[in-house]
């Protein structure tokens, strides 16, 4: 694996490459939906510099199930994206960013967030992402039939480097809930702000693009520095997309992680033997070992107005959730309406659900008092936890929107009768 690692990363380096920025997942635009969100068009490989902002209000209210925790919280984030391009297929892309604002119920309890766009607060700018994307053509006689290669490099978002759904990927602009907009199983290389250092390396044509990453994975879960022993702790993921029939296309994912993480048939053990003590050393159940899982997921045009899409994932289940979230199974779908739907050229829509699961190790480690980096009560009453979400957009004025959403989670954290109702007011202004 640190073979793979190293020429990854080595290659993408040799080739003046890089990254993309935090805003294609966390803040993304448009472009993060389209078939080919890598590839640099004509008119963006002019050599010129170029800025883009995008921030985000978030008003977000629920009936609380932890009585000392609030019922109402606001979110503000954004980040200015400043682009050069010194040549025709060369981008250099740097993205500060910064957040402020609480977390509802702290961002703990549920494996479904309710707000995909909060991380960490931290008034304080920050540096978001960093990169360099090259992208090289095969044959540019070939019209249709040209293949591409982009290499990227950095520090990144690493699932910004793949096919996004169209339907269900950016919570600036669509579902707000992160178990509806990506894999839930699927374990990124990141830190608690989503960004990591890694390459990539994505070969396209007009209907099929393959893409391998590599990246670095935190010291601790959900944890904010990254372990420098990459021989040891690093993520290589990759993705096939490819057109199947008419506008249904399909997505296949696969990963495999390697960090320091708790093993929980052995931290259970140890959990149990410690008589409850509020002490209790998991050190021995921790080493360096691997996880790995895959994803699927197919979306399509039901018509001019209506697109759907459905996805799943699965991850082994054996270790500690390291990030992203404590879901080792899900499955989900939606629906995608457009403003032909809605009879105005200004407002868009979807609806969407999500099952979320854990293995029988990882219920027997919470059930015995463990707890992750999102969830732990010291007792578990297992059922999965299901999320429903629907949300209505309209543009106030040029560049502006607003969203309504209304959220329902049912089993938060897979405890059986804990429920939850979330109600949203999103603003989002991009230029």
């Amino acid at each position: 694996m640190k073979y793979i690692f190293a020429f990854v990363f080595a290659f993408a380096t040799m080739c003046n490459s890089a990254v993309h920025a935090f805003t294609a997942v966390k803040l993304s635009d448009e472009s993060a939906n389209a078939i080919d969100p890598t590839a640099l068009t004509e008119e963006e490989s002019n050599p010129v510099f170029s800025y883009g902002l995008l921030m985000s209000g978030v008003m977000q209210g629920h009936n609380a199930f932890f009585e000392h925790e609030g019922t109402r919280h606001a979110l503000g984030n954004g980040a200015l994206s400043l682009t050069a391009r010194p040549f025709t297929s060369t981008e250099i892309n740097v993205s500060p960013m910064w957040m402020y604002g609480g977390m509802t119920l702290n961002g703990f309890g549920m494996a479904g967030n309710s707000n995909a766009l909060f991380s960490s607060s931290s008034v304080t700018p920050f540096l978001g992402t960093a990169y360099i994307k090259q992208q090289v053509t095969f044959d540019a006689s070939a019209g249709e039939e040209q293949a591409n290669a982009v290499i990227t490099a950095g520090k990144i978002v690493l699932p910004a480097v793949f096919e996004a759904n169209s339907y269900a990927s950016d919570p600036t602009q669509q579902f707000l809930n992160m178990s509806n907009l990506s894999f839930g199983a699927w374990e990124t290389a990141q830190e608690t702000r989503g960004t990591t250092y890694g390459a990539s390396v994505k070969f396209a044509k007009a209907s099929w693009n393959l893409t391998i990453a590599a990246g670095m994975m935190p010291s601790s879960a959900g944890g904010l520095t990254f372990d420098t022993d990459v021989n040891h702790a690093n993520s290589i993921a990759t993705q096939f997309c490819s057109n199947i029939h008419g506008t249904l296309r399909m997505r296949f994912l696969g990963f495999v992680n390697h960090a320091n993480q708790l093993n929980f048939k052995q931290a259970t053990a140890v959990l149990k033997s410690s008589n409850g003590s509020d002490e209790v050393d998991l050190g021995p159940a921790r080493s360096y070992s691997v996880k790995y899982g895959f994803g699927i997921e197919a979306e399509d045009k039901l018509g001019e107005d209506v697109g759907a899409f459905i996805r799943a994932s699965w991850n082994d289940g054996t270790s500690e959730s390291f990030t992203f979230t404590q879901i080792n199974s899900s499955v989900g779908g939606g629906l995608d309406f457009n403003n032909s739907f809605f009879g105005t050229e200004t407002s868009h829509g979807g609806v969407a659900f999500t099952y979320n699961m854990i293995s029988n190790e990882h219920r027997s480690f919470l059930a015995a008092g463990g707890s992750g980096f999102m969830l732990g009560y010291g007792s578990l009453n297992y059922k999965s936890e299901f999320i429903g979400e629907a949300y209505y957009r309209i543009n106030v004025i040029d560049k502006v929107s607003m969203t309504l959403d209304y959220q329902f989670i049912g089993n938060a954290g897979y405890n059986k009768s804990q429920s939850l109702h979330f109600f949203t007011t999103r603003f989002t202004l991009s230029l």
